[in-house]
């Protein structure tokens, strides 16, 4: 739908530009979200904005299953 650029879906503040993991643009909101994981990419540009959320959010922040190895991006992507 995005593609077909219709009115009712993305034109509003729903989409924003940027990286989910050092520039969250839905802080207070809760998601639900379908998106493309990023299997086998590694997050070590993002290495340190996450490690610092995660130090100070501890388990109430949105890495708070634990962080993976810094060479697979997908499994940042599990925090129930």
């Amino acid at each position: 739908m995005l593609m077909k650029q219709v009115d009712h879906n993305g034109t509003d503040e729903s989409i924003r530009f940027g990286d989910i993991f050092t520039d969250d643009q839905f802080k207070n909101e809760t998601l639900i979200t379908c998106s493309l994981i990023p299997f086998g990419v590694d997050w070590k540009k993002q290495q340190k904005e996450i490690q610092d959320e995660h130090d100070k959010m501890g388990d109430n922040g949105r890495f708070g299953a634990g962080l993976p190895r810094v060479n697979d991006g997908s499994f940042l992507f599990f925090s129930i």
